[in-house]
């Protein structure tokens, strides 16, 4: 009786350990089998879909000549749409053989085109930057005092030049001159008061290999006189002086204006403000490179 239930025992167990073999075969089959069989059909997908492509090429000959053409006409965004689920697909399971191998998809190319204006004359150029020059002015003078705000300032500047400088650029941005291909070169040259300007445009055109190929524009920020003041000298000192050096009147009776006819054929273009009016270097080279007229 004994022996009996021990077969019974034994017998029990082994049933036991099939369904447990059995379970974990199946479970190695949804892990393992079942993504292979994914990648398969990827794939399957992939290869179909590019040879139906390749073949629904067309090739017509006419007299003019002979074109390509495709059977359905399909929109790149649409063949975008169809291939790029495959196409992550097998890049997920690293098939990138398979990806190197087919015939890249690029979107139709337009060729856009802008219509030519003529660009700014320099007197319109000159006319707006005085106009806004005046009403920076006219603003600022009625916020002179010992309570004015530095805030308030800045705010004012800001409108103003956004409403009047930054529209006009938007306004006439069609009209910008299109770049050249002479070997041109444009300067924008913004000073204020310095002494060292005719050293650096005498060496721009004594340095030039073409000088009637250089041009500049030359936004200047000084005292004109007849009474002008230094800046602080040592021990804290400012003291009455002359005139600033003009810059363009030292270049141009200079042996290098001479020479360079830059000043007689007008490729050195002049804006005098007085010192007081100044906005820092940033705004004076902006306003300088106005005078640019496509130089290349």
């Amino acid at each position: 009786m004994r022996k009996w239930s021990m077969q019974k025992s034994v017998v029990f167990v082994l049933i036991i350990l099939v369904f447990v073999l059995i379970w974990f075969a199946l479970l190695y089959t949804a892990i393992f089998e079942l993504p292979i069989n994914g990648k398969q059909e990827t794939l399957r997908k992939v290869k179909t879909f590019n040879l139906v492509l390749n073949n629904n090429i067309i090739k017509k000959t006419s007299k003019e000549g002979s074109e390509e053409t495709t059977d359905n006409q399909l929109k790149d965004s649409q063949l975008n749409a169809i291939v790029s689920p495959q196409i992550k697909a097998a890049r997920k399971y690293k098939h990138r053989d398979l990806i190197l191998k087919q015939p890249p998809l690029s979107p139709n190319r337009y060729k856009l085109t802008r219509a030519v204006y003529p660009p700014p004359p320099i007197e319109e150029i000159e006319r707006n930057m005085t106009i806004y020059l005046q009403a920076l002015h006219s603003k600022f003078s009625v916020m002179t005092g010992p309570k004015v705000d530095a805030l308030e300032v800045w705010e004012t500047y800001l409108d103003l030049t956004k409403s009047m400088v930054m529209k006009w650029d938007d306004e006439n941005y069609h009209r910008i001159p299109r770049p050249r291909k002479d070997g041109s070169i444009f300067v924008s040259l913004g000073t204020y008061r310095d002494p060292f300007c005719p050293m650096t445009i005498k060496s721009l055109y004594s340095m030039a290999k073409d000088p009637e190929k250089l041009f500049v524009g030359m936004f200047q920020q000084n005292c004109f006189g007849p009474v002008c003041r230094t800046g602080v000298l040592v021990g804290g000192k400012v003291e009455d002086a002359g005139p600033d050096l003009d810059c363009y009147v030292e270049f141009c009776n200079s042996e290098e204006g001479i020479n360079s006819n830059a000043c007689k054929n007008g490729n050195v273009h002049l804006f005098n403000v007085n010192e007081t009016e100044s906005l820092g270097p940033y705004m004076a080279r902006y306003l300088g490179s106005k005078f640019y007229r496509g130089e290349q």
